[in-house]
């Protein structure tokens, strides 16, 4: 029993050394703690430069891309004739003709009816979906659903002019080969 006994308090003294005995600690250089934050400020300035970068690009694309101008197909396709031209006086309905595009007759200036009901703008150049009334005076073509062959469209319905550009160019040819 007195070999139990010995062996025993072998035991509690290497384990109370074990608990006891702490890790050593190198000593750490001044200048590492630095270059680890001026390493992570580094990645931090490079994360918030593409961050920024990825924005502006975004913001771009939508200012580039946003809202750009269609044709209403039936309003081309139901026109008597279709213009480009400048609008000289918006209230009085007046236009300088500079291409027709659905007829063959050749006009100089034309009295658009309802010009002032559009978003039209004097001075500019846009493309007209006219229909023919009495006098020689035109308005702005309003287009029918399929399903209203005989019927007057709604007044309420927004005329539509469009501005004139290559994109807008390409549609109505597009149209008007069909």
């Amino acid at each position: 029993m007195a070999s139990r006994k010995k062996t025993g308090r072998r035991r509690a003294r290497s384990d109370s050394a074990a608990i006891t005995a702490q890790p050593q600690r190198t000593p750490v250089a001044t200048g590492t703690g630095e270059a680890i934050r001026s390493a992570s400020r580094g990645r931090l300035v490079i994360a918030v430069s593409i961050f920024i970068v990825w924005g502006v690009s975004l913001a771009s694309l939508a200012v580039l891309t946003a809202n750009p101008t269609t044709l209403n197909r039936a309003q081309i396709e139901q026109a008597d004739l279709i213009v480009s031209g400048h609008i000289i006086d918006v209230q009085q309905g007046t236009v300088e003709v500079k291409q027709t595009w659905k007829s063959a007759v050749e006009l100089e200036q034309i009295t658009v009816r309802n010009l002032a009901d559009t978003k039209a703008a004097g001075g500019s150049l846009f493309l007209l979906p006219l229909s023919s009334m009495p006098n020689g005076v035109y308005e702005i073509a309003q287009p029918r659903l399929p399903g209203q062959r005989g019927k007057r469209p709604a007044a309420d319905q927004p005329r539509r002019i469009y501005p004139v550009t290559d994109d807008v160019l390409t549609q109505l040819q597009a149209i008007l080969k069909r």
